[in-house]
């Protein structure tokens, strides 16, 4: 109901379905997204849904940037850095246990270009 009616117009997206879906639909979307249960998501060891193409995993954009503050390039495959500020100083956080971060330097909402239309995001 905040939304313009460019974005989200009620009767335009119940038009959409058949009535009987339609709160089937609501629910799908209120999730971002339609998800199985956890126990059904493997089969043995491996997944059920399997990806079926290649995944790539090296982001030629990052490859070509330069860390603005130390003028440095990124890392252009899986690294261990310990954990620094922009400037690469060290962070006393190792020091309490925590060995392991994983960092994408993407932010972690609206990291994809379904979720930036996802109105309770747009605050963040």
């Amino acid at each position: 109901r905040d939304l313009p009616k460019s974005v989200f117009d009620l009767t335009k997206w119940q038009a959409a379905v058949s009535p009987e879906l339609w709160k089937k639909v609501v629910y799908v979307l209120n999730r971002g997204g339609r998800f199985d249960d956890f126990e059904k998501a493997f089969d043995g060891e491996q997944l059920k849904n399997k990806y079926g193409k290649q995944i790539n995993m090296y982001i030629e954009k990052l490859a070509k940037a330069k860390n603005s503050m130390t003028g440095k390039g990124f890392p252009t495959v899986a690294t261990y850095l310990s954990i620094a500020d922009c400037q690469g100083n060290l962070l006393e956080d190792e020091k309490e246990g925590y060995v392991l971060n994983l960092i994408t330097y993407r932010e972690i909402a609206q990291c994809k270009s379904r979720t930036i239309s996802n109105y309770w995001l747009l605050s963040l």
